[in-house]
C-alpha cells in the first residue's frame, strides 16, 4: 500500500511540474544541451569504457552546460 501511495504522489508531482511553462521550458533546454553534448560523449566512449571514468573535457562540458546543477534542489541554486 505504501508503495502505491508513493507512486501516486510521485506521478502527481511530475504532472504538476509538467504543466508549469517555466519548468517545461527548462526541461526542453536541458534536452537540447544533452543532444549537443551527445557527439562529444560518443567520441569519448572508448576512452570512458577503458578508463571507467569520464575524461576531464567531458566533465568540463557537463559543468559548463549545468548538468551537475540538476542534482541540487532549487533552494540551493540547482536547476
Amino acid at each position: 500500500m505504501e508503495f502505491e501511495s508513493a507512486a501516486r504522489h510521485r506521478s502527481k508531482s511530475i504532472s504538476l511540474t509538467a504543466d508549469d511553462p517555466v519548468t517545461a521550458a527548462q526541461g526542453r533546454d536541458y534536452v537540447r544541451r544533452a543532444r549537443e553534448l551527445a557527439p562529444e560523449l560518443a567520441a569519448a566512449a572508448d576512452e570512458i569504457e577503458c578508463r571507467r571514468e569520464l575524461p576531464e573535457p567531458i566533465v568540463a562540458a557537463l559543468v559548463e552546460r549545468g548538468f551537475f546543477r540538476l542534482l541540487l534542489p532549487r533552494s540551493l541554486g540547482g536547476a
